[in-house]
């Protein structure tokens, strides 16, 4: 079966990059034809100055890191390294929107979190296929207000009701999704 897998396979965070591997690898192992869906992540950045940041401040204070040049050289040896184990480990295609599929999952990890932006593609907007479902899929700490700041909540509820199945993987995304009334 051809399966196209939606996920943050490029995100900087082994966690997320484990978990495109491990659901590609189960799949393939299962006699499945799967491919990791590229995209582009053009979100305006909801998280303030201070969200982003005192991460990297508090390193700086701790003294793990002493100016700003070596957090920028630790950024760019961290992407190296995730950019080979993607290019060796998964077998990525082109952007989901070159694709018609039938069945595509979009998941594991925060595909439903509206904390670092809005994407459409996230709730299976502009995806071709028979068959959308989410697997373990997590909200972060997003909530009604939020997707009602950000004018989405509509868009978030028509999407998500467009979905074969809606899987989750925590309590605050099974309330979220209950809230917003789909039935998946």
């Amino acid at each position: 079966m051809e399966i196209g897998i939606l996920t943050w396979h490029k995100a900087l965070n082994h966690g997320a990059v484990l978990q495109a591997y491990a659901t590609q690898n189960y799949l393939k192992n299962n006699g499945n034809d799967a491919l990791v869906l590229d995209y582009d992540r053009t979100v305006s950045d909801q998280r303030s100055f201070w969200t982003i940041n005192i991460p990297r401040i508090k390193k700086v204070f701790n003294g793990e890191l002493k100016d700003r040049k070596n957090i920028h050289q630790m950024d760019v040896e961290k992407r190296n390294k995730f950019d080979a184990f993607i290019h060796k480990y998964l077998e990525c295609g082109q952007n989901f929107s070159e694709y018609s599929l039938k069945n595509v999952i979009i998941g594991s990890d925060m595909v439903f979190s509206l904390i670092q932006g809005y994407n459409d593609y996230m709730f299976g907007y502009g995806i071709e296929s028979d068959n959308i479902f989410s697997y373990a899929a997590s909200a972060g700490g997003t909530s009604i207000a939020l997707a009602e700041k950000m004018d989405v909540k509509e868009k978030i509820t028509a999407g998500l009701e467009k979905f074969t199945a809606v899987g989750y993987r925590d309590q605050d995304t099974q309330k979220l999704i209950e809230e917003l009334g789909v039935k998946r």
